[in-house]
């Protein structure tokens, strides 16, 4: 009896004619043909008999790669025929294959009964199907087996814009040896690509980046359900490109555009976006495209700052800069002040930028406080404690600069004010490099020192005076005398050297000027006359009110050449105290003015001798206001006679006489004329002449030969009396 061919072992007959029992040969399959010898006779093939299914339980290893050729061993039963001690050797089955899924093992081979050796074909995927069919039969139940799973090793080019769009190549392995029924699917940091990946081979796939943002982001592909580990250092999005920034220069608050790259293709993509102006970050921060952001300028200072745009967090690279607000100056509190320095000034204005701290807990505070609106301060703050010293500021008023600027707001900060003078001083606030901005036709802002003052004027000074007023102390005329001037507002020491600083009397200017400190000046009078002068002080362009009470010198006479001199003479007054050639002196003699005066010099003065009579007359000089004491220094020509007509007079007397001669002074003289020893009853100058009526004396003698009588003595005498009074004589007698 055979079974597929394969003996029956132990073949018997049971007790009736219809039944043979034997021992099943081992084999495989279904549909065997079983057939009956006896004696040599055959029964007809009967194929309705077949072996038990084979069933996997096993497959080793489970995973293997997608390119197959790896060898697998399948353990389960009736996977083919047991050789059976005693027995002849088991037919190997006509008919075996193994498939993965629905691709055929290769080199298949039976070790036993309950294991099989084969080659996997090509394939993907996880949970494949694994049959084995042996002889007709194949397993009901198929086993699972997994190939590997893709794996991404690179991605080419590494990264690519936020927008999406770009082609990509990704390598790796198991990506499958043929294009896999299902599309491959790439995402990017969970995002996916609106077209599914194309694939070129087992290790590499074109796949098209869909938008996103970051870097670093998880590349993974899912290859027939299968996704690839994840991998996080292989694709980086573009990172944020800033091309320009405007505008330039904006004021605190402005909204400042932002044009660029790789921004995000969505405001969600662009959550958290911020601009950085240096280091000082845009207090709001709004996406618009891909392309633009706007964000709201902070308090800042400087030029040429690093605009920074960081989205998940991706940094930009230095594309552009960024200048802030230039510093502007709406006022200074108070807007002068004195010339020693050391005010606390209060400026004004804008583009002070924040803290010089930087700390946002502080900055925030006093950034909300003052953003948008000027500071409008009526007089100086008082020192905060949140004031700062600043580096990077200089505030300088004129040339000078101010000392320990401080910080009180993004609009205000404070200074000492410098040493300084002058009105409309300019005023310049230089911020991290960056001049303050002054708008076309607006005037620039301006601090005035205050104008000097002057409180005392002291003489005969060198290098200290005592704060006492002039008082009757006088300067010569002549100049060059030191004097001391007493105020406020004069400037630093050395001030002289600027050429700002003046000292005037009167008109003139001194000479010598040292400053020897805000407070205190010396100088060298000018030559000059006169009393009750202004002295005032100039400085740059500002001048005091003037101080009164200033006196030169009176003049001084001590003495007259000649000492005596007929009138109309020129007599030289010699003394002190006469002024300059500009200066009229006044010169009298006797009471009387000079006929005409001449200066000559500080000393010297020429005087033509008016009418008059006399000896030891006063003379006094008298300049600008004031007069010399008189001194008696100067006698008349004594008078002289020349005639006397008629030289003979009536004894009765009334009769006119004329004598004739000089030096007989004026009508305002009240002169004496003796005839005989008798005094005349008038006398007139006239033309040199003197002109008397003169009447008989009791007890005079008679002429012979009638009632008259010759002139033979005749005296002029001056009685001291009138303007020109002095004594003198004049003598005529005839021969």
């Amino acid at each position: 009896m055979t079974v597929g061919g394969s003996l029956c072992a132990n073949p018997k007959r049971t007790q009736n004619d219809t039944d043979i029992v034997c021992t099943l040969p081992s084999g495989t399959g279904a549909s065997k043909v079983v057939k009956v010898t006896v004696a040599g006779q055959s029964t007809d093939s009967y194929s309705d008999f077949s072996y038990i299914r084979p069933s996997i339980e096993s497959i080793a290893p489970q995973d293997l790669a997608t390119v197959g050729g790896s060898t697998i061993t399948i353990k389960g039963t009736n996977l083919g025929p047991e050789a059976i001690p005693g027995a002849p050797s088991p037919k190997l089955p006509e008919d075996i294959s193994v498939k993965v899924g629905d691709s055929e093992c290769a080199n298949v081979r039976i070790l036993s009964s309950s294991k099989i050796l084969c080659e996997v074909p090509a394939g993907i995927g996880r949970s494949v199907p694994v049959t084995a069919s042996i002889d007709r039969l194949t397993t009901r139940q198929p086993s699972l087996f997994n190939y590997h799973a893709p794996e991404v090793t690179r991605v080419q080019p590494s990264h690519a814009p936020v927008a999406g769009g770009a082609l990509v190549t990704i390598h790796g392995v198991h990506f499958g040896a043929t294009a896999p029924a299902d599309p491959i699917i790439a995402t990017f940091a969970g995002l996916r690509a609106n077209k599914a990946c194309k694939w070129l081979s087992d290790a590499t796939a074109e796949c098209t980046v869909p938008s996103g943002i970051s870097a670093f982001v998880p590349v993974v592909l899912l290859v027939e359900k299968q996704l690839s580990t994840t991998n996080t250092k292989l694709f980086s999005y573009d990172p944020p490109h800033v091309d320009k920034v405007e505008p330039q220069h904006p004021p605190e608050g402005s909204v400042l555009t932002v044009e660029g790259l790789n921004f995000g293709k969505t405001a969600k993509q662009a959550e958290g976006a911020s601009v950085s102006l240096g280091v000082t970050r845009c207090l709001k921060t709004t996406w618009v495209s891909d392309t633009r952001l706007t964000c709201v300028v902070p308090p800042g200072v400087g030029a040429g700052r690093k605009v920074t745009v960081t989205v998940a967090r991706q940094k930009s690279n230095l594309d552009a800069t960024f200048d802030f607000e230039l510093p502007s100056v709406s006022s200074v509190v108070p807007s002068h002040g004195a010339a020693a320095g050391g005010e606390l000034l209060q400026i004004n204005g804008r583009g002070f930028g924040p803290h010089p701290s930087n700390r946002a807990s502080e900055w925030e505070v006093e950034a909300a406080r003052f953003r948008f609106k000027e500071v409008a301060v009526a007089s100086p703050l008082p020192a905060r404690a949140w004031a700062e010293p600043l580096s990077g500021v200089t505030v300088t008023i004129g040339d000078a600069e101010c000392t320990s600027p401080e910080w009180l707001s993004p609009h205000a900060i404070t200074c000492i004010a410098p040493v300084g003078v002058g009105a409309d001083r300019k005023l310049r606030v230089v911020v991290a490099g960056q001049k303050q901005a002054v708008k076309e036709g607006a005037p620039a802002p301006q601090f005035s020192y205050d104008a000097p003052q002057v409180t005392a004027v002291v003489t005969e000074v060198e290098e200290e005076a005592e704060e006492e007023d002039l008082g009757d102390s006088t300067v010569a005329t002549t100049g060059g005398g030191r004097i001391g001037v007493h105020g406020k507002n004069f400037g630093p020491a050395g001030g002289e050297d600027q050429g700002l600083v003046s000292i005037y009397i009167g008109e003139d200017a001194c000479t010598e000027l040292k400053v020897l400190s805000d407070s205190l000046m010396t100088c060298a009078a000018p030559a000059g006359v006169g009393k009750n002068l202004d002295v005032t002080v100039r400085v740059a362009a500002q001048v005091s009110k003037p101080k009164t009470g200033f006196a030169f010198a009176k003049p001084t006479v001590t003495e007259v050449k000649p000492a005596r001199a007929p009138a109309g003479a020129e007599v030289t007054i010699v003394g002190t105290g006469f002024g300059t050639e500009d200066s009229v002196p006044v010169v009298d003699v006797g009471g009387r003015p000079c006929d005409a005066t001449s200066w000559i010099k500080d000393s010297q003065v020429l005087c033509k001798v008016p009418v008059g009579v006399g000896v030891d007359r006063p003379v006094t000089v008298a300049v600008a206001g004031q007069s010399s004491l008189a001194m008696n220094l100067f006698s008349y020509a004594a008078p002289t006679f020349s005639a006397v007509e008629p030289m003979v007079a009536p004894i009765a007397g009334g009769g006119l006489l004329t004598l004739t001669g000089g030096n007989f002074g004026s009508a305002a003289n009240r002169q004496l004329v003796l005839v005989g020893g008798k005094p005349s009853s008038d006398t007139v100058e006239v033309a040199r002449k003197v002109n008397m009526h003169f009447a008989a004396t009791p007890g005079s003698r008679g002429y012979p030969g009638g009632n008259r009588r010759p002139i033979s003595d005749v005296a002029l005498q001056g009685d001291g009396g009138g303007p020109d009074s002095g004594e003198h004589t004049a003598h005529w007698r005839s021969v």
